[in-house]
């Protein structure tokens, strides 16, 4: 099992690395390398304090850098993001005079040392105020189109708490700003997830962050005696979360690649190519455990044959519920909504019914080919048996 997952790792991130690979030599991708080139390139630390005052930051510029080499303005009223920047400044001294040729203090009529002024210019470094293009409007900056991924995802609902449970820090879902899917804050410990996006974004996107989570957290990498650029940070995230999402079936290179491709300007594919294996090491490492919490919840699709449901309301047999006072429902296509969550065959049924074929199964009712049982609870019901089989009439409903 392990030889075929490292196997397996080894094909996807060489797909991963040709597919960044064809990104690099496109037309697009150096159009966006001139516009790229343009902003400063932030040191470690200064790369430590954006990501602590503004985690969503993306490109990030001066107020007036913006206006000048991207004809964009900063929104009234923005918080700038404050960084650490070198300066110069001129002082000026006034010193006692040497002759050149002897290096002897020269001596006026006086007799006192003459003097005269000198300036020095002085290294020194100073608080500036950087903004993130989430602040500023203005003309569009040139990008790699990285659209959004829209799949859905099987066992969506059980293969996300599966992931959230990889998670060393909580996670919630609510608004982000700008463009950001989600992001990793090494101040508050906590993982944001943009909500209401698509199955398949979700997933990605959530693993993408875990993987900043375990590998990039402030106090990991002290620990580790290691220093990482966002670059390098940015591109081992994504690649983890397209390793581990294509293991599972989920495809995501439409988004993964061009953000990968994003992120290596001016790197050359032998630098990428040192990333790839511990990217596949991590990813591997993610994917063991994974599939070890999918195991724990019971989550092995070859074993399930289907999914069934009992529903307080009348059922057809195609699974459509027509209505259920107790639920809210109205028309609600139960067996549909249930496959496309789970990837199961789904049946559905009155609860009432569904009830009595349990009891003709494994309880009361065992060894009897017609049974009628009586349900008494938030209401009265009934489910009826006849040869073994439910009986629930034209509408589902026969015994209410």
């Amino acid at each position: 099992m392990a030889e075929k997952r490292e196997q397996q790792m080894y094909e996807i991130t060489k797909k991963l690395e040709e597919g960044v690979k064809e990104l690099f030599t496109s037309e697009r991708y150096t159009e966006y390398l001139k516009t790229m080139s343009k902003f400063y390139n932030y040191s470690f630390n200064n790369t430590v304090l954006i990501a602590l005052q503004r985690p969503e930051a993306t490109l990030v510029a001066g107020y007036s850098a913006w206006q000048k080499n991207f004809h964009r303005q900063v929104k009234k009223g923005e918080k700038g993001i404050q960084i650490i920047a070198p300066s110069q400044r001129k002082e000026k001294e006034l010193v006692e005079k040497f002759d050149p040729e002897t290096n002897e203090l020269i001596l006026g009529p006086d007799g006192q040392p003459e003097t005269e002024v000198v300036e020095h210019v002085v290294s020194d470094f100073r608080v500036v105020r950087v903004f993130d293009v989430s602040q500023t409007y203005g003309e569009p900056l040139p990008e790699l189109a990285i659209p959004d991924l829209t799949g859905q995802v099987q066992n969506f609902p059980l293969f996300l708490q599966a992931v959230k449970e990889l998670s060393p820090v909580p996670i919630r879902f609510g608004e982000t700003e700008g463009e950001a899917k989600g992001y990793y804050s090494n101040k508050k410990k906590e993982i944001v997830v943009k909500e209401d996006m698509s199955e398949s974004q979700t997933i990605k996107t959530l693993i993408h962050e875990i993987a900043h989570a375990k590998l990039h957290d402030r106090e990991v990498l002290e620990q580790a005696g290691e220093e990482k650029d966002q670059r390098t940070k940015e591109i081992e995230a994504e690649s983890i979360a397209y390793t581990v999402c294509q293991y599972f079936g989920l495809d995501t290179s439409d988004y993964s690649f061009p953000y990968i491709a994003g992120w290596s300007d001016n790197l050359k594919m032998w630098e990428l190519r040192t990333f790839m294996d511990a990217i596949r090491k991590t990813a591997g490492e993610f994917i063991k455990e994974l599939e070890e919490k999918m195991k724990e919840r019971g989550i092995d699709k070859a074993s399930v044959k289907g999914a069934g449901i009992g529903v307080p309301g009348p059922v057809t047999d195609d699974g459509v519920v027509n209505h259920c006072v107790n639920l809210g429902w109205g028309i609600m296509h139960v067996t549909e909504e249930l496959k496309a969550l789970t990837g199961f065959e789904v049946k559905a049924g009155n609860d009432a019914n569904v009830a009595a074929l349990g009891e003709v199964w494994k309880g009361g009712g065992r060894g009897y080919d017609n049974v009628l049982m009586i349900t008494i609870g938030t209401g009265i019901g009934g489910g009826l048996i006849l040869n073994g089989k439910i009986h629930g009439g034209v509408t589902g409903s026969a015994a209410e």
